[in-house]
């Protein structure tokens, strides 16, 4: 009986270890939630991209469900990456030369269609601390047209001052690029990025009470176990001496009638 008790003791102790990092793990989610801004975005610190060539461009990014029906311009049925609909991206770009900026996402076959035999910037590597940027140059000799008069651009924003694009996770494959509004070499750019998803909140939610029922069950096993083992066996008094007795008892009187 013992076993049973230190056996739910052993268990108990596992559980409410289990629960702690499910409700450090929910603590996170919330902060991440609760730190998603007043615009509802959790944003990256604001950064320098500077090049000589006339685009940045990021580099791939691909997403999908699994589901993606091929109808877009650029995008692949099925493929691998963030699914659509759980996030929405939001990037800003303000030009340090004070001349107008372009900021645009795309299907990537339509951004290297746009940019080919054009010199660009794709971004390879970003360091936050501190910041730092790697990039890899594409050779090019023609001047694009200007990025705002294309209409193929998923979400685009272009003009002095900080431009803005927000665009929500869909199935494909696509590019970031940013430019100058007229198209000129030599783009000089602050950036910041910014994510946000409905799932942070119910993630949340989830894993704090899971964790804290965890973490109730398992401090009730401990506790249950620890009172069994604390508790003592019932005392059993011998019988065996007194059946004893009682036949002494009674070949002592047979020996006495025999004697009288």
């Amino acid at each position: 009986m013992k076993a049973g008790y230190v056996v739910m003791v052993i268990v108990g102790t596992l559980v409410a270890l289990s629960s702690i990092g499910m409700l450090a793990t929910g603590v996170a989610a919330a902060t991440v939630a609760a730190g998603q801004g007043r615009d509802g975005f959790l944003t990256t610190p604001s950064g320098t991209l500077s090049v000589a060539s006339y685009a940045i461009t990021s580099p791939n990014l691909e997403t999908g469900t699994g589901a993606g029906t091929g109808t877009e311009t650029g995008t692949q049925p099925g493929s691998g990456g963030l699914p659509s609909g759980l996030a929405t991206v939001m990037l800003e770009a303000t030009s340090t030369r004070g001349a107008g900026v372009f900021i645009g996402i795309a299907p990537r076959t339509d951004v290297e269609r746009y940019l080919a035999s054009v010199a660009h910037s794709e971004l390879t590597s970003v360091s936050s601390s501190p910041f730092r940027t790697e990039y890899r140059e594409a050779p090019g000799s023609r001047r694009p047209a200007r990025p705002g008069s294309q209409t193929w651009w998923t979400v685009a924003a272009s003009g002095p001052g900080t431009q803005r694009v927000v665009w929500p996770v869909a199935s494909g494959d696509w590019a970031v690029v940013v430019m100058n509004a007229d198209a000129t070499q030599g783009v000089d750019v602050q950036v910041r990025a910014g994510v946000r998803s409905a799932l942070f909140v119910p993630a949340a939610i989830a894993l704090l009470l899971g964790g804290g029922l965890l973490l109730v069950a398992g401090v009730l096993l401990v506790i249950f176990g620890a009172m069994g083992l604390g508790r003592r066996d019932t005392p059993q008094g011998p019988t065996g001496p007194e059946t004893g007795g009682t036949e002494a008892g009674g070949i002592d009187g047979a020996a006495r009638v025999k004697t009288t």
